[in-house]
């Protein structure tokens, strides 16, 4: 009789596997992730060119900046960078049961506004593994033969993460338990020695990976003696009178202990993103893992800090993060640095309906303070004297969309109408305003952790921010200036307190015209000026209120976009007729 196959998978070679929840069914089967729905696509949405390159003759090469989840960003990748990408550094959450925000500084108009960055709080289950085990399997996938894998983790998750490493990579592929001694935090350690490091596991696609020399500087210089390979084995050098021979030295081949500081809120590279890493970290990653040229990817990007290491060594990149204050900051990073770069962008997931739950519509509708109403759909509720609608459609929400609802509004004798979308088109006020109904529509944006994660919202919701310009034209060229920018809460529209515009300037973080723009178009940046740091205590300064003379393209509509610290954008159209009406 022939032996029975097992269904179970050869274990890991040191002999040891990690198995969660959800790993097996009852026959002990291997249970396939869930697949992406086959309509997820990348969307370009903006441009932004290399310095002194006009963005309508890019070069052979684009970095790229992702926002959405990664799992699908990475299924959408892979068709095109399959055995590509030399390096990928991971930084994701480490299962450490807190969330992590990012705070706006307030402004004149009133208190501090804050973001949830991401949450990291997993409940009892091991979701975390699972979680993990996708987004590495998809990795591997696009490693070069000879590329790596660097994954930050703590004592959190090193455990459970050296183990999936080992089941996905083979255990043969491990190469370096980096430690980074971080000197200079801070910790009470009342029940156990302070906790002052973090771990980056290092695997290989291959048994070799191709990793450079890597040196360090030494804080002081040294004396050394001079050692010779003599037939396989390091001995003492002596001159030609069998003396000792010395060198000085002043650097050393790095290990696998790194004493890097922790980057502090005083530093110039601060951006207020509470997990931020110091860039000496991934610059030394990067020279060790990469040469010039190569592509390096990171899919839990944060600030930015990997990207804007590479884009500083000349690699090209990937970037991914789900957080739209924490892409908003690695954009605003890389576009306003001063070094070379082949142009910048930036691309959203998207499908054709975003897979609510009937809790996460739930969660929407109390979060806007509305109560649910049958009589209205599944998707309805009413707040003060305002019905609430919630859109489930991933692309962007139209006015013709709300001018059409607004009518069956109107219609039942309400007063307004509340719009919750996860994303609005290209000058949503413009086209209310010019249908009359800017006071009747009051659009809300749904955050993006809500719509993906269908987490708990703790920031109060706020209008799709606003934003007024003034463009006058003379000859070819047109002149810009920002004039308003506002995000005012919804309990305040509904109560209608009108929105002081002009304070809200001073939360303009980065904002950027597009002199060409054509409806369907992605955003090309014509120029753009942006922070090129946020102290988080101290008032941020506005950026450049006017622009300089702008080359315009001939019958086409100008859009101008504005973002505020949190990330949050408003968008402006001035339109081609008006532009010639202020011909001077």
């Amino acid at each position: 009789m022939a032996p029975s196959r097992s269904r179970t998978p050869p274990l890991p070679s040191r002999g040891i596997e990690l198995v969660w929840e959800g790993k097996y069914d009852r026959r002990g089967r291997r249970i396939p992730p869930a697949p992406v729905p086959p309509d997820v696509r990348l969307n370009l949405d903006e441009r932004y060119a290399k310095a002194g390159l006009p963005v309508e003759n890019p070069p052979e090469w684009r970095n790229r900046l992702i926002l959405g989840d990664n799992r699908e960003a990475l299924a959408c990748l892979l068709p095109e960078f399959r055995g590509a990408v030399q390096l990928i550094y991971l930084d994701p959450p480490f299962a450490s049961d807190a969330d992590y925000a990012v705070t706006l500084r307030s402004t004149a108009a009133g208190p501090r506004s804050r973001s949830i960055a991401y949450r990291d709080r997993w409940g009892r289950g091991s979701s975390y593994v699972a979680f993990m085990g996708e987004r590495l399997t998809l990795c591997r996938d696009l490693l070069t033969p000879s590329g790596c894998l660097f994954l930050h983790c703590d004592w959190h998750s090193n455990a459970p993460l050296r183990l999936l490493l080992d089941e996905i990579f083979g255990a043969d592929r491990f190469v370096n338990e980096i430690v980074w001694y971080y000197y200079n935090k801070y910790s009470r350690g009342l029940h156990c020695l302070p906790r002052a490091h973090d771990t980056i596991l290092v695997y290989g696609r291959s048994a070799a990976p191709a990793l450079q020399p890597l040196r360090i500087q030494r804080p002081e210089s040294r004396r050394q003696l001079v050692r010779r390979n003599v037939d396989g084995v390091l001995r003492n050098a002596r001159d030609a009178q069998g003396r000792l021979m010395y060198r000085t030295v002043h650097d050393k081949k790095a290990d696998d202990v790194w004493p890097i500081p922790q980057l502090q809120p005083a530093s110039a590279e601060w951006t207020g993103y509470s997990t931020q890493k110091h860039p000496l970290l991934l610059e030394r990653i990067l020279e060790l893992a990469s040469r010039p040229g190569d592509l390096v990817a990171d899919l839990f990007a944060g600030s930015g800090t990997t990207l804007a290491a590479a884009q500083r060594l000349n690699r090209r990149f990937v970037g991914c993060d789900l957080s739209l204050p924490a892409v908003h900051i690695a954009k605003r990073r890389l576009i306003s640095a001063q070094e070379p770069r082949p142009g910048l962008d930036v691309y959203s997931v998207r499908g054709q309906r975003a897979p609510h739950s009937a809790a996460v519509m739930a969660a929407i509708l109390d979060w806007l303070g509305a109560e649910p109403d049958a009589a209205l759909g599944p998707l309805a509720g009413r707040v003060r004297n305002a019905v609430v609608r919630v859109h489930r459609d991933a692309l962007p929400f139209s006015c013709r969309e709300a001018l059409h609802e607004l009518k069956g509004v109107r219609a039942r004798s309400e007063a307004r109408l509340v719009c919750c979308a996860g994303e609005f088109e290209a000058g949503f006020w413009d086209a209310l305003e010019g249908a009359g109904a800017a006071g009747c529509v009051l659009p809300v944006p749904i955050p993006k952790d809500a719509l993906d994660l269908g987490t708990d919202l703790d920031a109060p919701p706020c209008l799709l921010p606003r934003a007024r310009v003034a463009a006058s034209v003379r000859g070819s060229t047109v002149r810009v200036t920002l004039a308003g920018y506002a995000a005012p809460a919804l309990s305040d529209a509904l109560a209608g307190k009108p929105a002081d515009a002009e304070a809200g300037l001073k939360s303009v973080d980065l904002w950027a015209v597009d002199t060409g723009w054509r409806p369907g178009a992605p955003f090309q940046a014509t120029w753009f000026a942006a922070q090129p740091s946020h102290f988080r205590w101290r008032e941020p300064k506005p950026v450049s209120l006017k622009s300089p003379p702008l080359a315009r393209t001939a019958q086409s509509s100008l859009l101008v976009k504005v973002w505020d610290g949190l990330g949050r954008g408003a968008s402006c159209i001035v339109s081609a007729d008006t532009l010639q009406a202020t011909r001077a």
